[in-house]
């Protein structure tokens, strides 16, 4: 995506082409902001998503587009990289991983974002579940 975020990618395409997938694909009226999508998300099980990944990588194999990201032997490299994306001293919730320094604890929460890379290709696959999970 041209944009670090798909919120932002579908803000993007708003003002550009006067539509964005969020309406068109998922019918929605107001592009929500990156809090309101994790609250949404960060209910679900990353094993509801399994299957629907599945699907998306067979799709990008049958049509061809992982080749792209092939290197030596047909292997694909995968990238990792990490971030943290929420910290705190007082906001917790029961998935949030915690880091004790003498009497002060802060709370956050953090992923591992893999990515489906190849040298001489500009363009990234992200290849990762909203829990940070490699699938």
């Amino acid at each position: 995506m041209p944009s670090a975020s798909f919120l932002a990618n579908q803000k993007a395409m708003q003002t550009r082409q006067g539509h964005n997938n969020a309406s068109s694909l998922f019918g929605l009226q107001h592009i929500p902001s990156d809090n309101q999508i994790r609250n949404l998300l960060d209910l679900l099980e990353a094993k509801l998503l399994f299957r629907v990944f599945a699907k998306v990588v067979s799709a990008l194999e049958e049509s061809g587009e992982l080749e792209a990201f092939c290197s030596y032997r047909k292997q694909l490299l995968i990238i990792l990289g990490g971030t943290q994306y929420f910290s705190s001293e007082e906001i917790q919730c029961e998935n949030c991983s915690h880091h004790t320094k003498g009497e002060q604890t802060t709370y956050f929460h953090a992923l591992i974002t893999p990515v489906i890379a190849a040298p001489g290709n500009s363009r990234v696959m992200l290849v990762t579940g909203s829990d940070g999970v490699p699938k």
